[in-house]
């Protein structure tokens, strides 16, 4: 996956937890509209032709499922697989500030 595509993945997977977290259900959480809808709900710094693309990359490697209309993504929503990378991403960028943090304990203490 490219990094571009990986960091939609994680603001998209972000967008799916706050969405949960407000109190709509998960299952139309996973909902997001089409290209034009995700594109501006996320403010993203791409070209809404490199959004398709990372879209695509998405679908193919299941992480979101793309239902399309005139060729373009049409209906996206997210897999349970793309929840279950966004929930280790997280968790291990946990683990790697708490161990960071760890160090750097390590190099104060007397």
């Amino acid at each position: 996956m490219t990094s571009d595509t990986e960091k939609l993945l994680i603001l998209i997977y972000n967008q799916y937890k706050s969405k949960v977290n407000s109190g709509t259900d998960k299952t139309k959480a996973k909902i997001f509209g089409n290209y034009s809808t995700l594109h501006d709900s996320l403010n993203l710094n791409m070209s809404t032709a490199d959004t398709i693309d990372s879209i695509n990359e998405l679908s193919t490697l299941n992480y979101l499922t793309v239902v399309y209309g005139s060729d373009v993504p049409f209906i996206i929503t997210l897999n349970n697989s793309g929840i279950e990378y966004g929930e280790k991403k997280f968790s291990d960028d946990i683990k790697n500030i708490l161990s960071w943090a760890r160090e750097i304990v390590s190099i104060l203490k007397p």
